[in-house]
């Protein structure tokens, strides 16, 4: 961040001087150089940077060495260490970690559960313009916690932050047009909304949105539009997109059975940290698999 200008003088030199590129501070380049790392998926070689800058006043890197903390790439599981950081980041004004922070406040993890206090910190997040944020402010007035009830309001919150491009927000909202929470069920709205979250980069929408062609909700059954639809939920790194597509695969009826597409499905989701699809992964046997051990069971029973 530049400094502010403090004296006419240095406001008039300016004009009489070409304007070269600012260099980045000590500090910049260690965030930049965790943020690219982190950018590749290379979590270990982002978290040192990452914590340096952190600890040197950097917000934005706490908010990002507290998503690593709460996931446990890159660094050992930790939630205490987790909260503390996101909540420098918070203070700093950094919505999407003030969001996270009420996460810790909901589910009353290394902190007493206190839906009042995570209600406030949605409230604020949403404001400064979290999507995130405004979709867990939501939430509390859809379940009821740390609020009254009130489904219609939190219907109204979503549509407002779908508007603004959340794409997590447009989910939610189709979630309850299709419960009828807050609002008549209407499943061509839910329908919609499914789509433009997940044109906006939702694999958590995509999936969604595979769903209801998979199980005609509102639509006829399309089981290759399904697939179509889970293959992008996973490659966006949802892993129950994954899930999702491999139970079709196994399950359509339309077509017989596919176990090998089913099992490179669930492979992807165990390679996204979802451990009960890595043994699911591991119980389908590919026709290759069955020819290899086919064989083997046969030079076995040679004498």
């Amino acid at each position: 961040m530049t400094k502010p200008i403090r004296s006419l003088g240095i406001l008039l030199l300016g004009l009489f001087v070409l304007a070269g590129p600012v260099a980045a501070t000590p500090l910049d380049a260690l965030y930049l150089k965790g943020k690219a790392a982190l950018d590749r998926k290379a979590w270990a070689e982002a978290f040192p940077p990452l914590r340096a800058a952190c600890e040197q006043g950097n917000a934005e890197a706490c908010r990002y060495v507290g998503e690593l903390y709460i996931s446990g790439r890159g660094v050992e599981q930790d939630f205490e260490k987790a909260r503390r950081t996101t909540e420098v980041a918070c203070t700093a004004k950094i919505a999407p970690a003030c969001t996270m922070l009420g996460s810790f406040y909901q589910e009353g993890v290394s902190v007493q559960k206190d839906a009042s206090r995570a209600v406030a910190l949605y409230e604020g997040a949403c404001a400064d313009g979290d999507g995130d944020g405004c979709s867990n402010l939501a939430n509390m007035y859809r379940y009821g916690q740390g609020v009254p009830l009130d489904q219609a309001k939190a219907l109204k919150i979503l549509g407002e932050a779908c508007g603004e491009g959340s794409a997590m927000a447009c989910a939610n909202q189709a979630m309850m047009y299709e419960k009828a929470q807050g609002a008549s069920q209407d499943l061509g709205k839910a329908r919609q909304l499914m789509e433009r979250s997940c044109e906006l980069g939702s694999g958590y929408g995509c999936s969604g949105l595979g769903l209801i062609f998979a199980q005609a909700l509102g639509v006829a059954r399309d089981n290759d539009k399904a697939l179509q639809i889970f293959d992008k939920a996973c490659d966006l790194g949802f892993a129950r997109g994954c899930a999702n597509g491999a139970y079709v695969h196994q399950n359509r009826e339309d077509k017989a059975p596919d176990d090998r597409a089913a099992k490179a499905l669930f492979v992807k989701g165990c390679q996204l940290d979802d451990v009960q699809q890595c043994a699911l992964a591991h119980q389908i046997d590919s026709p290759l698999d069955k020819i290899i051990k086919a064989v083997e069971a046969s030079e076995k029973a040679k004498p």
